[in-house]
């Protein structure tokens, strides 16, 4: 059975710094857009999104975050460009 269109999903991480309180983690993007964001990326396959938020942390800052808790949620589909065929 051919597997189902799916749209991409992405996890945003908002990383506070321990002993730093009010202060957060941003990443310098360096493919468009570009600017200063918090840092994330695209979920994989069949994975779960919280695994994804610690996967996207790492991969960006090389930090090791244990989450609180999922903020929000967002379907907006043309919030990013990047997805939009």
């Amino acid at each position: 059975m051919p597997r189902p269109e799916t749209p991409q999903v992405a996890v945003d991480v908002i990383i506070r710094l321990a002993g730093e309180p009010g202060r957060v983690v941003l990443i310098e993007r360096h493919n468009p857009p570009l600017g200063v964001a918090i840092p994330g990326g695209f979920v994989d396959v069949g994975e779960r999104l919280e695994a994804a938020a610690v996967r996207e942390a790492l991969e960006e800052t090389s930090l090791h975050v244990r989450l609180e808790c999922l903020l929000g949620l967002y379907s907006a589909p043309k919030r990013d460009a990047r997805g939009i065929p």
